[in-house]
């Protein structure tokens, strides 16, 4: 079963929508700012694979905790979507100088053993 999630952010001020922050005209753009920092909670809808939910509260408990680390991967930016994210990749296993000295030490064995042959 696969899961198709979009996180999608938009602001609505007196009616007209804007897909982020920055483009909120400046004289509303303050107010914004100032309702998101007194505690104002921002109405919320989440959608998966067609289904919308109110809350958090309203998700079945596996999709919530699906819904819950997304939203908190959108809210720290670090979701590759994000052009200002860097690409999350894991860590190499071994180094470029782990390869070499395990070649090294390969060939070592192989000359050693061709000599006691």
């Amino acid at each position: 079963m696969g899961i198709n999630v979009e996180v999608k952010r938009k602001i609505t001020v007196d009616g007209r929508e804007y897909e982020s922050l920055d483009q909120v005209p400046d004289e509303l753009r303050n107010a914004v700012q100032t309702a998101l920092a007194s505690g104002a909670t921002p109405k919320a809808t989440i959608r998966i694979n067609g289904k919308t939910y109110g809350s958090l509260e309203e998700m079945p408990p596996g999709l919530r905790a699906i819904a819950t680390v997304l939203t908190s991967l959108a809210a720290s930016k670090m979701l590759p979507s994000d052009p200002s994210a860097e690409a999350l990749r894991p860590e190499p296993v071994l180094s470029m100088r782990k390869i070499v000295v395990v070649i090294l030490l390969a060939a070592g064995l192989v000359w050693l053993l061709r000599l006691f042959r």
